[in-house]
């Protein structure tokens, strides 16, 4: 069930399988056909026509089932009568459903995983001919082909959704880049008093910058603070060229 959850399948309409049950019941004359999807001891019709209530509503169905036997098989498992074999007599289904003949074919997922199989059963015994067993493979095939178009569609929605989050993400993060940007040019434009007040405007929670631009903050600052230490060196030395001559001349008090 996990893999058919994770196709998309259960919230796929009944109506893209329920026309190919439906043909199938029309096609060779039996009173309920069915999609199953099978795990280890349960029953789940994607679609279904014939079933009587509460199973027609509820779609599950517990315990082994005649489904369980046919999505071990490559080809069709075909049933004429289930009375004589002591296996097939022990499915509950025989008694709880009337189920006298089956005819089941393996269904299976894109990746080849066998995901339940499509069937037909009567009330009475009957001999399945080859014209009704290929008739009921077909009809396996379109279901395979409706299930691949389902699980094709999730997994762009799924791939759609990722690089819409991927995108998101990129935009915060050039927004929080240009916006440390803007503190570092402050830094570099203004004297170094006004670092504490420029700083506290800064982004400072550890969660509110990427890895990207917290590694730009960290190596960014010390930069700023060399490059306007060298700045303030040089205004001072171009304001005051003589004064280290001064002090050398006799007299001089150096002040």
């Amino acid at each position: 069930m996990r893999s058919v959850r994770s196709s998309g399948l259960l919230e796929t309409p009944s109506d893209s399988f329920d026309r190919l049950t439906r043909l199938a019941q029309v096609l060779l004359g039996v009173p309920a056909t069915f999609l199953s999807v099978v795990d280890e001891n349960r029953d789940f019709y994607l679609s279904q026509i014939g079933f009587c209530e509460p199973l027609s509503t509820t779609r599950s169905l517990s315990g082994t089932t005649f489904c369980h036997l046919a999505i071990s098989n490559e080809g069709p498992l075909v049933i004429d009568d289930t009375s004589i074999d002591s296996v097939h007599r022990a499915i509950t289904t025989v008694e709880s459903l009337g189920v006298a003949a089956y005819l089941g074919v393996p269904v299976r997922l894109p990746d080849d995983q066998v995901l339940g199989s499509f069937c037909a059963n009567d009330h009475e015994p009957r001999v399945w001919t080859t014209i009704e067993q290929d008739v009921m493979v077909e009809l396996a095939r379109s279901a395979e082909r409706d299930i691949a178009l389902a699980h094709a569609a999730r997994r762009e929605t799924e791939r759609a959704s990722a690089a819409e989050t991927v995108a998101d993400e990129l935009r915060q993060t050039m927004k929080e880049l240009e916006r440390t940007h803007w503190h570092i040019r402050k830094l570099q434009e203004s004297p170094r008093s006004a670092w504490p007040a420029i700083r506290s405007t800064a982004p400072t929670r550890a969660g509110s910058l990427s890895s990207t631009t917290s590694r730009a903050m960290a190596y960014s600052y010390p930069t700023a603070t060399a490059r306007i230490a060298r700045e303030k060196c040089t205004r001072t030395c171009l304001a005051r060229p003589n004064r280290s001559v001064d002090r050398l001349k006799p007299g001089s008090t150096g002040a």
